[in-house]
């Protein structure tokens, strides 16, 4: 990378739902950079969208646990990691309060 502005802010996000997270840099005063990832992507993803409670909108603490053979993979959903930056949309959730469900 070569830029040199004031970075305030990051998120790995899929912006363009391939299944491979890309890079969105938030700057001061700046326009914001999107860095695009060219990785192809090899194996199969799945996305999940949170709705949480009236109170907690965005599913914050939320967990997704999915399991293949002896594979595991657990994902929260967190609030951040600053009081300006939230998250508001959720990639990866769990069921706020309804215990563990399988889908097959």
């Amino acid at each position: 990378m070569t830029d040199e502005y004031d970075g305030r802010a990051i998120v790995l996000v899929d912006l363009f739902n391939r299944g491979v997270l890309d890079v969105v840099i938030a700057n001061q005063k700046q326009p914001a950079l999107v860095y695009k990832n060219s990785v192809a992507p090899g194996n199969h993803w799945i996305a999940f969208k949170l709705v949480g409670t009236r109170s907690n909108h965005s599913a914050i603490g939320a967990e997704v646990t999915l399991e293949t053979g002896a594979t595991r993979q657990l994902q929260t959903v967190d609030g951040g990691m600053d009081s300006r930056a939230r998250t508001t949309d959720g990639c990866t959730s769990g069921w706020d309060g309804a215990g563990a469900r399988t889908v097959s």
